[in-house]
């Protein structure tokens, strides 16, 4: 079914909620393989309902799943790549316990406490779901030079090596449509 409303994404402890069971199937399918799954791309065109299914998934998504969704039109995220860097390292932390948070906003701080948080969460037998929605603007501001191409060869790098979590980019563009980074 569609999930369509002018405004903001649904929230089902407040509202009517169609649940998208065969997307939110799908996603789990894929996060609880044995291997790990790397990553995901969950694609549709504007106002298909998107935000509200990675708003949800809590919900529906097995207790030792967590997850983490960064939206890039927050300006808290986007501004600039330590914004970015320092909104992801604090949304993990207040969610996994024992996580800290790192002083510093670099990528290889990022990458290092990406190792740690997947080393915490391998020794509980959890996974974490990292969610950016709205990824194409992520390489817009790579076009623009406000975020290094080496963003992506950091995520490429946490893709390959962090198994207990799922990078999930969210968005209305597919991967070919984005000019300004090698995504594939």
């Amino acid at each position: 079914p569609q999930v369509f409303r002018a405004g903001d994404p649904v929230d089902r402890d407040q509202e009517a909620f169609v649940f998208r069971s065969a997307v939110v199937d799908d996603i789990e399918r894929q996060v609880m393989l044995s291997t790990g799954c790397p990553s995901l791309i969950l694609y549709g065109r504007r106002r298909t309902g998107k935000t509200t299914i990675i708003r949800n998934l809590k919900g529906f998504l097995p207790s030792d799943i967590t997850t983490v969704d960064i939206s890039m039109q927050n300006p808290e995220a986007s501004i600039s790549m330590p914004d970015f860097i320092d909104t992801l390292i604090r949304e993990i932390s207040n969610l996994i316990p024992g996580i800290s948070l790192e002083k510093s906003k670099d990528l290889k701080t990022l990458f290092k406490f990406l190792s740690v948080c997947n080393d915490t969460l391998k020794k509980r037998s959890h996974r974490l779901l990292l969610i950016i929605d709205e990824y194409e603007i992520l390489d817009k501001k790579m076009g623009q030079n406000i975020f290094s191409l080496d963003l992506l060869d950091t995520i490429r790098e946490s893709i390959q090596k962090h198994r207990q979590m799922t990078w999930i980019f969210c968005g209305s563009h597919e991967i070919h449509e984005l000019s300004h980074a090698s995504w594939t």
